[in-house]
């Protein structure tokens, strides 16, 4: 109930039929939840490249046998020495 409560941005509507195991789409509230009423954007940014390319570091430093920390796989993704 809590975490109901405390969603800035779901639609609540929807969240709550989702929960009641009905399918519901949010365009379908037509603002009536405080949520959409505020019109709050959740920003849906895709890693999927990001993540191959780190996929790809650690295996690449498993297979050569070398020892990388996170840290040094960070640095050398932000272009650092």
């Amino acid at each position: 109930m809590l975490e109901f409560c405390e969603e800035p941005y779901l639609c609540r509507r929807k969240v709550l039929l989702n929960y009641l195991d009905e399918d519901f789409l949010s365009k379908e509230c037509n603002n009536m939840c405080d949520n959409c009423q505020k019109d709050l954007r959740v920003a849906e940014i895709d890693f999927t490249d990001q993540a191959r390319i780190i996929v790809q570091m650690v295996e690449c430093t498993i297979r050569k046998k070398m020892d990388l920390t996170v840290l040094q796989i960070c640095r050398f993704l932000l272009g650092k020495r």
